[in-house]
């Protein structure tokens, strides 16, 4: 923007099919995994954030349901301008298929609602 404030990320991911493979013709059986990350920095005014997104354990997607349903993704976000880091962990659950996750911000977890 003319005002200086940007946002630029970069994200690697690969993306594996792990089960379903025998039947092509058959999606219903297939699983994937994904692994890999992303990172990047917003500036807007005087304040920069630096963030970086990381999948720890596998996402686990089946083709046959809407939602990720295992995984976990950690997202750390420092200020350029300060030392107060923000950790996140976004925990897709056990393998159910169910829109639920949990998330917890620098030790505080809630259960939450996927969309």
């Amino acid at each position: 923007h003319a005002n200086g404030n940007y946002i630029h990320w970069s994200s690697q991911r690969v993306i594996t099919q792990v089960e379903g493979l025998g039947t092509p013709e058959l999606p219903f059986d297939d699983v994937f995994t994904i692994t890999g990350g992303t990172r990047g920095s917003v500036k807007r005014g005087e304040r920069v954030s630096l963030w970086e997104s990381v999948i720890i354990e596998p996402l686990r997607k089946r083709f046959n349901c809407r939602w990720i349903s295992k995984g976990i993704v950690r997202t750390t976000r420092t200020h350029a301008s300060s030392s107060s880091p923000w950790v996140a962990i976004l925990n897709y659950g056990n393998g159910e298929c169910d829109n639920k996750a949990t998330l917890t911000i620098n030790g505080t977890t809630k259960i939450i609602t996927l969309h």
